[in-house]
């Protein structure tokens, strides 16, 4: 099938899929079948949005560095768990939420209130603090690609468009927000534990007021080896970004990660991963030489982008984002 039959077949097949009214759309396109079979609308939804996917990725891994992208055209957040068809799936990756949700009573939609390119983004909400004076999160994570062993030796670029529709103010307990975060699978008492090692955290420049925002970047409290550098001890770290910019508001803001896992030799962490941050462009962080998982963690790490904070005014709380991708090279 030559590229401009590809590319038409999948429009067709996602025009049928796609929308709030798929069953409908469905059950008109499989009127015609029966008796020949007693399918289901929302098996061949299913099976159309699969069919689909899967000729993207096939056209998608022959074409370029991008091994995943996701846009949300679909009106659905499908393309976060791909092949998994539902969001606590196992296999490609999910959504999992905690405290309370936010606008609509939803804590992660798609939605049509503002993107990047095309119609639709990913809206997530949370309201804080949650009933128990604790925490709320919506966090999207995605491994299918950062665990397959095809990429330990190079890494891989992370990058995707945030928006934050109005000034907020990080006024929890603990001045928590949490936008991005890397995470390592390992065995520990419990069976398997899976813990963040790097955040990326929002900050206002003067703390607790409605002051411009920024990003730090932390090696989070919860790692229990020493690190991130050689001669680190163990515990949580921050680190300032080497050029002072804020986050604008009301503005698509182009971040890209760029992560290579560390080795490991005879059941002890190397010192050469690495770690790089930019923002629109602009090189904020490049951490060199260091740990980035655990000795006995899995090869390539969960990572997700996250609305996962313990306290933020406004509230509810609102951001999107959209045109993620994964990368063998960076993504201008």
């Amino acid at each position: 099938m030559n590229s401009k039959r590809r590319i038409e077949l999948i429009d067709k097949i996602e025009k049928v899929a796609r929308g709030r009214d798929v069953l409908a759309r469905l059950d008109r396109l499989v009127t015609p079948w029966r008796p020949m079979g007693h399918m289901r609308s929302t098996s061949v939804a299913l099976l159309l949005l699969v069919l689909a996917f899967t000729m993207r990725a096939q056209g998608a891994s022959s074409s370029g560095p991008i091994v995943w992208s996701a846009s949300f055209e679909f009106d659905n957040l499908v393309q976060w768990y791909y092949p998994s068809i539902v969001a606590s799936g196992a296999v490609g990756g999910g959504e999992f939420d905690c405290g309370l949700p936010g606008v609509g009573g939803f804590f992660s939609v798609a939605s049509q209130d503002v993107a990047h390119s095309g119609s639709w983004s990913d809206k997530l909400s949370i309201t804080t603090p949650n009933a128990s004076g604790g925490i709320s999160c919506t966090r999207m994570y995605r491994w299918n690609e950062s665990e397959n062993p095809a990429y330990f030796a190079t890494g891989l670029y992370y990058s995707l468009y945030l928006y934050i529709p109005k000034l907020y103010t990080v006024n929890g307990k603990f001045l928590f927000w949490n936008l991005f975060q890397f995470k390592d699978k390992h065995p520990c008492s419990e069976g398997a534990c899976t813990d963040p090692f790097w955040w990326l955290i929002v900050r206002n420049r003067t703390p607790r007021t409605a002051s411009p925002m920024y990003v730090d970047l932390v090696w989070a409290s919860q790692v229990t080896i020493p690190g991130p550098f050689q001669g680190n001890g163990v515990g949580y770290k921050e680190y300032h970004p080497s050029v002072g910019l804020d986050l604008p508001v009301g503005q698509w803001i182009h971040f890209e990660f760029y992560l290579k896992q560390n080795t490991v030799t005879n059941g002890s962490n190397n010192y050469d991963g690495r770690l790089t941050i930019w923002q629109d462009g602009v090189q904020l962080y490049d951490m060199v030489n260091v740990e980035t998982k655990y000795p006995d963690g899995v090869q390539g790490q969960d990572w997700s982008v996250n609305l996962y904070s313990d306290g933020l005014v406004p509230n509810p709380s609102v951001i999107y984002v959209d045109d993620l991708a994964e990368s063998t090279a960076y993504i201008p």
